[in-house]
């Protein structure tokens, strides 16, 4: 099967577009949502940024809060610490999904980890319906 690229744009329309707020990336077992299809979605974020949730596992996520001009990536896997990306993330940020994997080109925008040790937020999820949610049993991967 081919991959697929998607921009973080493209991603972003995808899954505002579904009413239930949930993306099933095609030919993969990953999804892309947000807080209509999540009960409860707590992290902090600004009036300007959207958080969306990359998911696969029921404890294997990744939140992308995207703001007008960054990226802020976190995932709840790897004990890696967040990783922004400034820039025109919406055409330049992109993830290639790979049917259990994804891989991201951050195609030279400006990347820093988190510079500071804040307090990680804290995070509730529960899904709506969890007949829509994939599930996998092999190990996520990653590139960046």
């Amino acid at each position: 099967m081919e991959n697929q690229t998607y921009t973080l744009g493209e991603l972003v329309n995808a899954v505002g577009q579904r009413e239930d707020g949930f993306y099933q990336i095609p030919n993969s077992e990953l999804s892309i949502a947000d807080n209509r299809f999540f009960d409860r979605l707590d992290i902090k974020h600004q009036d300007n940024e959207k958080v969306l949730v990359l998911s696969m596992l029921e404890h294997e996520k990744d939140y992308l809060i995207v703001g007008p001009d960054e990226v802020k990536w976190t995932d709840t896997w790897s004990g890696e610490d967040e990783r922004i990306y400034k820039g025109d993330v919406m055409e330049k940020f992109e993830i290639t999904f790979d049917e259990e994997t994804f891989k991201v080109n951050s195609n030279d925008l400006q990347f820093s980890p988190k510079s500071q040790q804040i307090e990680g937020p804290i995070v509730q999820i529960g899904k709506r319906n969890s007949s829509t949610q994939a599930s996998r049993s092999h190990s996520q991967g990653l590139d960046r």
